[in-house]
C-alpha cells in the first residue's frame, strides 16, 4: 500500500508540476504579448513623429519656395518700373514746355457749299 501512496503522490506531484509549468509559459505568453504591444505602440510614434517632420520640412520648403517666388516677382515689378521711370524721363526730356495756347486748337473749315439744295427748283 505504501507504493501506491507513493505512486499516487508522484501523480499529484507531477499534476503540479505541469500546472507550474503551464502557468509560468502563461506569464511569459502574457508578458511577452505586452512587450509586443509596447513595441508596436513605440513604433507607431516613430511613425507619427517622422510623418510629423516630414510635414513641418515640407511646408518648410514650400514657404521657401514661395518667398523665392515672392522676391523674382518684385524684382521683375522693380525692373518695369525702372524702365518706365526711365521713359517717362525720356518723354519730359525730349519735349518743349507744354502751354494752354499750344494745347489751343484752332481748326479752319472750307465755305458750306449747299449744292443744288441752294438753288431754288425752275418750274
Amino acid at each position: 500500500m505504501v507504493k501506491r501512496q507513493g505512486l499516487w503522490a508522484e501523480i499529484q506531484q507531477e499534476r503540479a508540476r505541469r500546472e507550474r509549468v503551464r502557468q509560468r509559459e502563461f506569464r511569459e505568453f502574457r508578458r511577452a504579448e505586452a512587450q509586443a504591444v509596447r513595441e508596436a505602440a513605440k513604433a507607431e510614434r516613430g511613425r507619427k513623429r517622422q510623418a510629423a517632420a516630414s510635414e513641418r520640412e515640407r511646408k518648410k520648403l514650400y514657404i521657401e519656395d514661395r518667398k523665392a517666388e515672392a522676391a523674382a516677382m518684385a524684382e521683375a515689378v522693380r525692373a518695369r518700373l525702372a524702365e518706365l521711370d526711365g521713359l517717362l524721363k525720356a518723354g519730359i526730356r525730349d519735349r518743349p514746355v507744354v502751354t494752354f495756347a499750344s494745347l489751343r486748337r484752332t481748326d479752319i473749315y472750307p465755305p458750306f457749299d449747299p449744292g443744288q439744295v441752294g438753288h431754288p427748283p425752275k418750274d
